[in-house]
């Protein structure tokens, strides 16, 4: 894999990873339900949403075919698991505890994020190699 590739597209997977990881880890946040209801659901949602976005992304233009053909199936998997060990870790994390409803909120993001990739790149390549 060249340098390039992995700039382009495996290393903003590894920073947004990262990021979400980071925020994780900050103890005792104030509840963001106070400002809006089910706000910190839609945060879940969103994040992860970026996140499988990325990975799917990631995949699919991996330069190994193997891997670019499993790339709704792998990021899928790969963010379940990040978001699983994520809910773990902040069993860890004074002031934070795991969520069952935070892991489905990361995993409708995951999803959705899979669906809309599917829908702007790959519809989108298939529509030009038709002209």
């Amino acid at each position: 894999m060249d340098r390039k590739n992995f700039i382009r597209y495996q290393l903003p997977v590894f920073i947004w990873a990262l990021l979400i990881w980071l925020g994780s880890s900050i103890q005792r946040l104030p509840d963001p339900n106070t400002v809006f209801p089910h706000l910190d659901k839609i945060a879940h949602f969103f994040e992860y949403g970026v996140l499988g976005f990325l990975m799917t992304r990631s995949f699919y233009y991996h330069p190994r075919v193997s891997v670019s053909r499993r790339a709704v199936s792998l990021a899928l998997v790969l963010g379940l698991v990040f978001a699983s060990v994520d809910e773990f870790h902040q069993l860890f994390v004074p002031g934070r505890f795991a969520s069952l409803w935070d892991l489905a909120a990361d995993t409708l993001g995951l999803i959705c994020a899979q669906l809309s990739f599917y829908i702007i790149v790959i519809k989108r390549q298939a529509r030009q190699s038709r002209f």
